[in-house]
């Protein structure tokens, strides 16, 4: 009888660890798509001006069938780097008024930061040669 007791604890202690795992994941999940909706777009448009014309439509499907995949890696490692609690306060965050403002312009802000980025990049090429010879 003991056994039985013991087991049917552990098995309860069980379920509401990946209950609670399951939702902190859920969390992390939605905290990735949130702070990168539309950011990755910008990242990939410029291989998709790489692209015929006539075959972006499916890379853009194929692109978007394998983000899953990377938020999944992503929320890993907020998972690895905040508590539940610091991601619920994360997203309380975005939903206040500043917080929505900070998604709705991030993709301009990531547009405008790759495009410093090259220009940067372009003024560092005298001083990179200038170092490989």
């Amino acid at each position: 009888m003991k056994k039985t007791v013991v087991l049917i604890v552990l098995f309860i202690g069980f379920m509401g660890f990946s209950q609670k795992d399951n939702s902190y994941k859920a969390d992390a999940l939605a905290l990735v798509k949130l702070q990168t909706q539309g950011q990755f777009q910008v990242m990939i448009e410029p291989f998709i001006q790489r692209i015929p014309a006539d075959k972006r439509e499916v890379f853009q499907n194929d692109v978007n069938e394998a983000l899953p995949k990377l938020y999944e890696q992503i929320a890993k490692i907020y998972m690895e780097t905040y508590s539940q609690e610091e991601i619920a306060q994360i997203m309380d965050f975005y939903r206040s008024s500043v917080g929505k403002k900070m998604i709705q312009v991030n993709p301009v802000i990531t547009q405008k930061s790759l495009e410093a980025a090259r220009s940067w990049g372009m003024e560092l090429r005298p001083l990179l040669s200038k170092y490989s010879n």
